[in-house]
This record gives structure tokens, C-alpha cells and sequence, in this order.
């Protein structure tokens, strides 16, 4: 897959995920991680497929790996402690959202978020 390939098949499956369009998308980022699994706008854009159509663990999953491909993502962060707390996975959710703050200490989302876990 050239790279021109490549951008214009992201550039659809984006624009089918943001108008809500997950099912589309997906596949799209399927073939793109089937050529380049270390694609990290891919494997986000999977994990947002995921996690609207309600594959919830799966998404976790995907969400855990664009973290391995890039640990300094602080959105991909984000999106990954909020569905670990959607699954009442409260410890590894204010680990993420800590993790978070360690790259952005001023990160609004990361304290808002926190405040809802109690102290140890």
C-alpha cells in the first residue's frame, strides 16, 4: 500500500466514524492495520468503532494497544481510563487517568475524572 493509499483510505474511514458511520469505518481500519499494524491513527480510530458500537472489552483492548504503539497519546489515554471506568475497572482507570497527568499535568478532563475515585 503506497502512502497515498493509505491517507486516502484513513481520510474515508474518518469521515464515515465521525458522522457516525462505525460499521463502515471499521473495515477500513482493519485493512490499514492489516498493512501497517503499528499504525497508531488506525488502531484509535478502530478502538472508537469499537467502543460506539459497544464492543466494549474489545475496544479497551485496541485502546491499550495504541497505547503500546504510542504511550505519550494523551487522548488515546483518556478514551482508554474512561472505558476501563466504564467497566468498573476503577483501579486501572485512575492509574490511566494518573498516567495521563504525568504527561499533561494540567489536563482538565484527567483531574475532573479523578475526582470521582476516592483517595487511598
Amino acid at each position: 500500500m503506497t502512502s497515498e493509499e493509505r491517507d486516502e483510505i484513513f481520510k474515508r474511514a474518518e469521515k464515515l466514524r465521525i458522522n457516525g458511520d462505525y460499521e463502515a469505518a471499521r473495515p477500513l481500519y482493519e485493512e490499514l492495520l492489516g498493512a501497517d499494524g503499528n499504525d497508531h491513527g488506525a488502531v484509535l480510530g478502530l478502538a472508537y468503532c469499537q467502543l460506539n458500537i459497544g464492543e466494549f472489552e474489545e475496544a479497551i483492548e485496541t485502546f491499550q494497544r495504541a497505547k503500546e504503539v504510542d504511550p505519550t497519546h494523551v487522548k488515546g489515554r483518556l478514551e482508554l481510563a474512561k472505558s476501563m471506568a466504564m467497566l468498573a475497572m476503577y483501579d486501572e482507570a485512575k492509574a490511566e487517568f494518573l498516567g495521563v497527568l504525568e504527561l499533561d499535568p494540567e489536563n482538565e478532563d484527567a483531574l475532573e475524572q479523578l475526582e470521582y475515585f476516592p483517595d487511598d
